[in-house]
């Protein structure tokens, strides 16, 4: 795996509170700055990071959509963001995580009634390679090309690969997309069968996992459900999802 140039031996003394788009791939430290205030930040982006957790101060981000923490091996901990209005959070092989807290998604809107404010948005990023002289905040009416593909998907939350992880708790909102792929979970939260919108729901290789709860036959939305290689099973619900794709 390419690694990021950037060093930080000195570490780093301060983001801009205005920021609103902030990626960085392999974000060399194990914390963000202490005096960063996040309140305005939209999407976030730090996948493939040496962060351990993210401070307590995004429990309070009301504007928080999109979340990429994905490869982020050493981080231990997400804070309850349920404020937020999720869109996506994506935490795909962060293999120290053990819980996941409470989470709110967003509800889904009309695409022709929805807007988003783009103009003046502050957006921080560093890639592949990258230098100190591209840390510098940029003013620009359009998001880079390279976030589009993190829109591409809404509503998804992605903990696929979080081998240590055994606990999920409360999820609300509309929700499309679950993958809990390769997880050590043993028995699903209750509150997914309250997810109307979810449509798909991949639990394959969830080796801990022992049964469906009869309620997976609520979700009339569920088309795909993945079971593959969930060795512990020992029983399964009489009622399945009439949209259910069995192939």
């Amino acid at each position: 795996m390419e690694q990021s140039k950037l060093q930080l031996p000195k570490g780093l003394d301060t983001l801009p509170d205005s920021l609103r788009y902030l990626h960085w791939l392999y974000y060399p430290l194990n914390s963000l700055p202490s005096n960063f205030m996040p309140q305005n930040l939209v999407e976030l982006n730090l996948s493939s990071s040496q962060l351990k957790q993210l401070s307590n101060e995004f429990e309070l981000l009301e504007n928080l959509k999109v979340v990429n923490l994905s490869c982020s091996k050493i981080l231990t901990q997400i804070p309850e963001i349920s404020r937020a209005n999720l869109k996506s959070l994506c935490l795909k092989d962060c293999e120290s995580i053990v819980e996941i807290p409470s989470l709110k998604f967003e509800k889904a809107l009309d695409k022709k009634c929805s807007t988003k404010e783009n103009v003046g948005a502050q957006i921080l990023y560093t890639g592949y390679g990258s230098n100190t002289a591209s840390m510098r905040p940029t003013q620009r009416d359009h998001k880079p090309y390279w976030w589009q593909s993190y829109e591409a998907i809404d509503y998804f939350l992605n903990l696929s690969g979080c081998s240590n992880l055994k606990v999920l708790s409360e999820l609300s909102g509309s929700i499309k997309y679950i993958s809990l792929h390769s997880t050590s979970i043993e028995e699903l939260n209750s509150s997914i069968w309250s997810l109307d919108n979810l449509s798909l729901l991949d639990l394959s290789n969830c080796k801990f996992l022992k049964n469906l709860p009869s309620g997976i036959g609520e979700l009339g939305s569920l088309s795909n459900l993945y079971l593959d290689g969930c060795s512990s099973f020992d029983s399964f619900p009489k009622h399945l999802p009439k949209n259910w794709n069995k192939d």
